[in-house]
Formats: C-alpha cells, sequence, structure tokens
C-alpha cells in the first residue's frame, strides 16, 4: 500500500470518527429537545456537547491537528453532584454517565 492510499484512509477513518461523534451528540440532544427544558436537561445537554467537543479534540491530537491539552480536560463534575442543586435522578445519571 502506498503512502499516499494510506493517509487517505487514515484521513477518511479520521472523519468517520469526527462524524460519529457529532451523530452521537446528536442523538442525545434529539432526546433532551422533546423535554421541557429544564436545568437538570440543559446541565445534560452541556455535558453531552462538552464530551463531543472532548472527543473531537482528542481525535485531532492523534493526527497531530490539534496541539492543546484541552481535550485533557474532561473530568467528572465535583464529586456529590446534589451540591450543583441537580435532582436524584439527574445527579445519578450524571454520575453513572460520567465517573
Amino acid at each position: 500500500m502506498s503512502v499516499m492510499k494510506s493517509k487517505e484512509l487514515k484521513k477518511e477513518e479520521t472523519i468517520n470518527r469526527i462524524v460519529e461523534t457529532i451523530e452521537k451528540m446528536d442523538k442525545h440532544l434529539a432526546d433532551y429537545e422533546k423535554e421541557e427544558k429544564t436545568t437538570q436537561n440543559r446541565l445534560k445537554e452541556w455535558f453531552f456537547e462538552k464530551e463531543a467537543l472532548h472527543d473531537i479534540r482528542h481525535i485531532l491530537h492523534e493526527i497531530d491537528k490539534y496541539e492543546g491539552d484541552d481535550y485533557k480536560e474532561l473530568r467528572p463534575v465535583d464529586e456529590n453532584f446534589m451540591e450543583l442543586g441537580l435532582d436524584a435522578q439527574t445527579a445519578s445519571f450524571m454520575r453513572d454517565y460520567f465517573c
């Protein structure tokens, strides 16, 4: 396999991974779009968007197209999610999803 073909395959794979990340985020956001715009739902939307940006930065970093360290900054929110004013169900969701 030529170097040019290898680069093209890597480029296509990278684009596909970014598309998958955006589609995953869109699916999550579409699910919450139907629901009432509560603080908890807005927070869930924010997390899905932040997660997608984190994943895209990481994908681009892997192919030397993003040099920032921002992709390393995705961390679980404070251990005590209830302090953020979330109801028990949302706090449980956040803990399960992000920890």
